[in-house]
C-alpha cells in the first residue's frame, strides 16, 4: 500500500507510461500498422508519428540546409474520448492519459491492453528503458508566493515572479532517476508546471510481473518528490 495519500482532485495534466525496445532488425512501421487496425474500434483517430533530419552543406555560396525525406517511425493513436493516447513506434512504446486523471490502477490497466497487443505484433527483443513521467498544474494563490506552494521555493528578491524555469536531475535511488522541472506557465490564472520525469535505464526482460514490479518502483519514486515539493496546505487543496 501507498505511504501517500490518493488525491481525488490531482493536478495531473498528463500522466505518461514509456518503454524503450529493442526490436528485431527486420522490422518496420509496416509491422504495426495491422495494430492500428486491431484497436481502431477503441483509438479510433491514427496518424503516423514520422521523424525529419536535415543537414547544413557549406558551398562557395555559404551554408545550404538540406533535408532528406521523413522516416515514419510508427503511429499516434488516439482513443474516442480523446483521454488516452497511445505512441506504437519501432523504437518504443508510450501511453499517456490527459486530465482529468482517474487513478495509477487505471492508467496502468488501459496501457496493459495496448502493449501486449504491440508485444504480439512487435516481437521486442528486450526493453532498455522504462519511465513514467507526470506534469502536474499548479495554481498558484492570491499572494502569488512560492512558499505557499512549494516546500523549498527558489530564493528570489523581492516582488512577484514575472517568468520561472529551473531543472535538476537526482542521483539515482534504488536504481531511479529524477529529473524535476519547474516553470511559470502562462494562462487566465497564474500557474506553475511541477514535471516529475523517473526513469530506470538497462536491460529489462518483457514479462509482465517484472515490469509491473518497476512500473510501481518508478511510481513511488514520483510520488515522494511530489509530496516532499509541496506544502501541506497545497497538497490538502486536491484530496
Amino acid at each position: 500500500m501507498s505511504e501517500h495519500p490518493h488525491l481525488v482532485s490531482a493536478p495531473i495534466r498528463e500522466a505518461l507510461i514509456d518503454f524503450r525496445v529493442r526490436l528485431p532488425p527486420d522490422s518496420s512501421p509496416e509491422t504495426l500498422f495491422a495494430l492500428t487496425e486491431d484497436l481502431c474500434a477503441e483509438y479510433p483517430k491514427a496518424s503516423p508519428i514520422l521523424q525529419f533530419q536535415g543537414a547544413i552543406q557549406f558551398s562557395g555560396e555559404g551554408p545550404v540546409s538540406v533535408q532528406g525525406p521523413p522516416q515514419q517511425l510508427g503511429y499516434r493513436l488516439e482513443s474516442s474520448g480523446g483521454l488516452n493516447i497511445a505512441q506504437i513506434r519501432i523504437d518504443g512504446f508510450t501511453f499517456s492519459r490527459l486530465e482529468p486523471y482517474e487513478s495509477w490502477d487505471r492508467m496502468v490497466e488501459d496501457a496493459w491492453v495496448v502493449w501486449k497487443m504491440y508485444l504480439e505484433r512487435s516481437s521486442p527483443l528486450g526493453i532498455e528503458r522504462i519511465a513514467t513521467r507526470f506534469i502536474n498544474r499548479i495554481v498558484l494563490p492570491p499572494s502569488g508566493q512560492l512558499g505557499e506552494i512549494f516546500s523549498v521555493p527558489p530564493e528570489v528578491p523581492d516582488g512577484r515572479i514575472d517568468s520561472l524555469l529551473f531543472r535538476y536531475q537526482l542521483a539515482p535511488t534504488n536504481g531511479v532517476t529524477a529529473i524535476v522541472s519547474v516553470a511559470t506557465e502562462e494562462g487566465p490564472e497564474p500557474s506553475m508546471i511541477l514535471d516529475i520525469d523517473c526513469f530506470v535505464r538497462r536491460s529489462f526482460p518483457t514479462d509482465e510481473v517484472g515490469l509491473h514490479r518497476q512500473l510501481r518502483k518508478l511510481r513511488d519514486a514520483k510520488n515522494r518528490i511530489f509530496f516532499r515539493s509541496l506544502t501541506t496546505e497545497a497538497i490538502e487543496r486536491y484530496k
